[in-house]
């Protein structure tokens, strides 16, 4: 019985140990239109690149001048809008450092900001 459950315990691990080295890094983005305040996201990418193209794919649907505001790995971000056209955007290892860093910037460059979205890489 004992050589039953060490054999069951080491296939069991064995079978566990590829899942926990193939976990690998998510990204995700946030692009902007200040022009049209339209704005995208992407979460769950696998590389920065695919998911600032999503982003801005998604954003571009609503305006033609969107940028990428920011993108984040293993994190969340987060895009503030003020009332005169001024934003800002960060990144942060939760929501509210994201909001938080996004409202920083935006407030410095404008004023009434709100956050307009924020989204966490693994959502």
């Amino acid at each position: 019985m004992k050589k039953f459950l060490l054999a069951a315990a080491i296939a069991t691990a064995a079978m566990t140990a590829p899942v926990a080295a193939l976990a690998n890094d998510l990204f995700g983005a946030i692009a902007y239109s200040g022009s049209t305040g339209s704005f995208g996201w992407s979460t769950g990418f696998s590389t920065r690149r695919a998911a600032e193209r999503e982003a801005l794919g998604n954003c571009a649907d609503r305006a033609n001048d969107c940028e990428v505001a920011t993108y984040f790995k293993n994190a969340c971000g987060s895009l503030a809008a003020g009332s005169n056209g001024g934003w800002g955007a960060n990144w942060g290892d939760h929501m509210g450092e994201a909001e938080r860093k996004a409202m920083k910037i935006c407030n410095q460059n404008d004023s009434g900001c709100s956050v307009v979205v924020t989204k966490c890489a693994d959502d």
